[in-house]
């Protein structure tokens, strides 16, 4: 009997390491990327604004990464950040950076619609452009 138990518990214990090792690691998708093209004229006092995609379809727990290409300006900050307060599928009340941004982690229970604002300068003026996010809506 001792003989069978000897044996028996080496082949547990490479049984349970083979498990851990085997064990795939789910990968993190790759993340979504808006793209936020802005012309300004006038010396700041008018701009045109492209944000592509406008609604842009993310995976819960998929990253977005918000580039700014920015013409006749100077400056290149950009902030992110929800429309409605609260109503936000991220962890981070908003997102700042100049000329890129990355979320940061996404809320465990986020999925539908959120509206969020794009503020971003054409010299000394402030502007606004307000896309979406749907998470859970595919990944498209």
């Amino acid at each position: 009997m001792r003989r069978y138990a000897r044996t028996l518990v080496p082949a547990a214990v490479l049984m349970l390491v083979l498990t851990i090792v085997a064990t795939p690691v789910l990968a993190q998708p790759e993340p979504k990327t808006v793209k936020i093209n802005i012309t300004c004229k006038g010396g700041g006092h008018q701009a045109s604004a492209k944000v592509k995609p406008e609604t842009v379809d993310v995976d819960q727990d998929q990253n977005i990464i918000w580039k700014l290409h920015i013409n006749n300006s100077n400056k290149n900050d950009l902030t992110i950040e929800p429309k409605q307060e609260g109503h936000w599928p991220f962890e981070a009340a908003k997102h700042t950076g100049k000329g890129e941004v990355k979320t940061l982690k996404m809320k465990a229970d986020a999925v539908g619609v959120y509206d969020y604002k794009i503020r971003y300068k054409c010299d000394d003026r402030d502007y606004l452009i307000d896309p979406r996010v749907r998470v859970g809506g595919g990944g498209n």
